[in-house]
């Protein structure tokens, strides 16, 4: 999971979402309790199975994980939000 920070932009939504949350140091609950996501959803969201998040949830993620919409879609920077 050890990624250089400039191949983060190589990742999927899903790699993206998983590395984040655990730099967090969370689980999968700990992440839903954030969200409001439910923890079976954030696990498809993960492995990039099903459609991705509403832009609500895109929103509640990338907050919670200190990220940008646009960075989790794959457009932007590194991902750290200042």
């Amino acid at each position: 999971m050890a990624q250089a920070e400039g191949e983060l932009g190589d990742l999927t939504f899903g790699e993206k979402v998983l590395l984040f949350r655990k730099r967090r140091g969370w689980n999968l609950l700990e992440l839903s309790r954030e969200t409001g996501i439910p923890e079976s959803t954030l696990s498809r969201y993960e492995r990039d199975l099903g459609p991705g998040p509403s832009p609500k949830r895109l929103r509640r993620l990338a907050e919670a994980l200190k990220t940008t919409p646009d960075f989790l879609l794959g457009f932007g920077d590194n991902g750290t939000r200042v």
